[in-house]
């Protein structure tokens, strides 16, 4: 009875561990609602632009994104298997699903935060973590998938603020300095970033540890990202109350047609013009139609004179949510089929012994 429970208990904490982001979204979501109070007053205190307590979030991800950034295979991943995917997914990333941005501002929500929550959404860079891992569950080339994250992260500190000036159509009154953003990010993402890399690869014992308390370093940084969505959401709560459901419904089937749209673009070029092998065909597609969630939030946050930040961010969690789900099923469904092939040769291969004894 006692090892039944237990076996439970681990299911039940194995789950929790998995689905973290979207349990975490789930419970702020309904905390922010039903109790805004709390969450207001954690994002109150100011220093200049910067809220405190969500600036410390944000650079807490970022630190902890450098610490588990691994460059050992770059060599790998440059190879000639690789290198015109490398080239062809930076461009996809921080250009071709970026411009998509310019249509997803013309979607005519009721909502005008909806739009732009969605366009930041579409120009910020590939996801940090979440998509290198679905490419290593699906069989593909993880080296390859980490260099994509790396140099499209650290581009798109650059290429953001000026993506984000052209698709934000905000007016006068609401003008957006794309040099003052850039600032912004430097300061919040690069800098972090290049902090968290340094003492990882500077730091003696520094890569035991990480790979030590890998989960946990994980966690902290999705419960990081967790209490910026609940700020942000805290605030936004008479925004959204008063928002018809029916509006909520479109942001959604934006986000999965988004992410349909992304994959129908890569899917083909990869396959068909490019020819990619598998695996790194597998990675190009996957990281060239993925976007990162706490970059998209960053910015909405340095956005605060477009429209309220909590209804921006929605567009942004939903678009992580639907990829994150979808490209699951995808990376199973790959993997599965390579298990699969490997039978059939290996049965291929036993048949043919038996007629050759024969």
């Amino acid at each position: 009875m006692t090892t039944l429970v237990e076996s439970r208990g681990q299911r039940v904490q194995k789950f929790c561990i998995k689905n973290v982001l979207p349990l975490g979204f789930f419970v702020v979501l309904v905390i922010a609602l039903a109790w805004p109070a709390p969450g207001k007053a954690v994002a109150k205190p100011k220093v200049g632009d910067y809220r405190l307590v969500q600036t410390i979030n944000v650079i807490v991800i970022f630190i902890i994104s450098g610490l588990t950034l691994k460059t050992d295979d770059i060599k790998e991943a440059l190879s000639k298997e690789g290198r015109w995917g490398y080239i062809y997914g930076v461009v996809a990333i921080l250009g071709i699903t970026g411009a998509v941005g310019f249509v997803a501002a013309e979607i005519p929500f009721d909502v005008d935060e909806f739009s732009y929550g969605l366009s930041v959404f579409c120009v910020v860079p590939t996801t940090l973590s979440s998509g290198v891992t679905l490419v290593m569950n699906a069989g593909g080339n993880d080296a390859l998938a980490l260099l994509l994250t790396v140099t499209t992260n650290l581009l798109g500190v650059v290429t953001v603020p000026f993506y984000v000036k052209g698709v934000v159509n905000a007016g006068e009154d609401a003008s957006i300095d794309p040099v003052g953003l850039l600032v912004k990010l430097i300061i919040s993402v690069l800098v972090p970033l290049v902090v968290g890399k340094v003492i990882r690869e500077a730091v003696p014992g520094a890569k035991a540890r990480v790979k030590r308390f890998k989960v946990r370093l994980s966690l902290t940084s999705s419960a990081m990202l967790i209490m910026v969505v609940w700020q942000t959401l805290s605030r936004a709560q008479d925004n959204l109350t008063s928002v018809a459901f029916t509006q909520i419904l479109s942001v959604i089937a934006s986000g999965i047609g988004l992410h349909l749209v992304y994959l129908s673009i890569n899917y083909p070029i990869c396959k068909y013009i490019l020819k990619l092998k598998r695996r790194e065909f597998k990675a190009v597609v996957l990281m060239s139609s993925q976007k990162t969630l706490p970059v998209s939030v960053t910015v909405i946050g340095f956005l605060g004179n477009v429209g309220q930040e909590g209804l921006m961010t929605i567009p942004c969690i939903v678009g992580h949510m639907s990829q994150l789900f979808m490209d699951a099923y995808i990376a199973s469904r790959w993997a599965n089929d390579d298990v699969a092939a490997v039978e059939d040769e290996a049965e291929g291969a036993k048949t043919n012994g038996v007629v050759s004894t024969i």
